[in-house]
């Protein structure tokens, strides 16, 4: 019992100390800084869907299996209380879709979308600055900054470097705040791969030391996450891989590291696939796009043993049957907000079914 007053205890200060950073008496002091200047040092491995960009210039928004119709009005002008759809918007993950894009205008409405954002939250929202989907945004805005500049006059190029830029300074100040382990992890893996995508690198070694950190405290031996929950394990692959990705360009040994143990997360989240091309649905893990989760896992030539444990689950293979149970331990407190009370349960498939 003890342990859960100190816990919350601990969970309860972060939180104050993080309103105190994100009132309006300090919030200024996040702006006014040197607009820098990006260079695009990340690469986006998900794929891209032309149709997705049809659809949302009609105003049809698909977004965490979950679609909305806009009316033709910007998507950050509505009212949604799906909490999913609405990250997976603030997340800006479904820029990958403009990636490959050569008509002017589809690309202009891509920016488009950006400002509108910047004009609407740019200043601060609770909601959609929260560390975690902060950290998100800043990667994906990174992976596409070219995209975004190039679509951009003078004026609106300033806007989104000089917001990118007040994000960047608020995850440095508020990542030590964060009350989820995991939005802590990829608020440094934003940072680190800020220092890969500005001119000089500077701060590459700070940041790499401190996520080879986190990765220590938070992964098992076996890499999975402390959570369990295999939809974590997901989000934090497709981030941290893309940092590997950048980092294999310049700094081929910190690549490697950051590798060997990202290869024991892709066996362990593979371990936890069952026929269907998705990962069992325990610990808060919903459906996930199959083709993203193979995207993902096509990064790495690492596959699951077969029969045996991970994480706390039991995996039984035989030909095209998998089951997967449930049979390890509550997460300790910092990583058990997803938790289900799940003992003894298992998910099975055959083949695809």
């Amino acid at each position: 019992m003890l342990d859960v007053w100190r816990f919350l205890a601990e969970r309860y200060a972060l939180r104050l100390a993080d309103a105190v950073m994100t009132s309006p008496a300090v919030r200024w002091t996040w702006t006014g800084f040197n607009e820098g200047d990006f260079i695009p040092a990340l690469s986006d491995f998900r794929p891209t869907d032309r149709e997705s960009v049809r659809e949302m210039m009609a105003g049809r928004y698909l977004l965490a299996s979950r679609i909305v119709d806009t009316g033709g009005v910007s998507p950050f002008a509505i009212d949604v209380e799906h909490e999913d759809w609405l990250e997976e918007l603030h997340v800006f993950s479904w820029l990958r879709h403009f990636r490959d894009v050569s008509d002017g205008g589809e690309r202009r409405f891509a920016v488009m979308l950006v400002l509108d954002w910047i004009g609407r939250y740019g200043a601060f929202d609770p909601q959609s600055w929260q560390i975690g989907i902060s950290a998100r945004r800043v990667l994906n805005w990174l992976r596409h900054i070219g995209l975004l500049l190039e679509g951009a006059n003078p004026d609106e190029a300033r806007a989104i470097k000089r917001s990118l830029n007040t994000q960047i300074h608020a995850l440095r100040i508020r990542w030590r705040l964060a009350t989820e382990p995991v939005d802590r992890l990829l608020a440094v893996a934003a940072l680190l791969a800020v220092a890969l995508s500005s001119e000089g690198e500077s701060g590459v070694d700070r940041w790499f030391t401190q996520i080879m950190k986190l990765i220590g405290e938070q992964f098992g031996a076996d890499g999975m996450h402390l959570s369990r929950g295999p939809g974590i394990q997901f989000v934090l692959l497709t981030q941290l891989v893309t940092v590997r990705q950048a980092l294999s360009r310049r700094h081929p040994d910190r690549a490697q590291a950051l590798g060997e143990r990202l290869d024991a997360m892709h066996r362990a989240l593979d371990s936890l696939m069952l026929g269907t091309g998705e990962p069992a649905y325990f610990n808060g893990c919903g459906p996930l796009q199959v083709d993203l989760v193979h995207s993902v896992q096509a990064q790495s030539t690492e596959r699951r043993a077969g029969t045996g444990t991970v994480g706390g689950y039991g995996v039984l293979v035989g030909g095209p049957s998998v089951v997967v149970a449930d049979s390890g331990h509550v997460p300790p407190l910092a990583f058990s907000s997803r938790a289900h009370a799940s003992a003894l349960a298992f998910e099975f498939s055959h083949g695809h079914e």
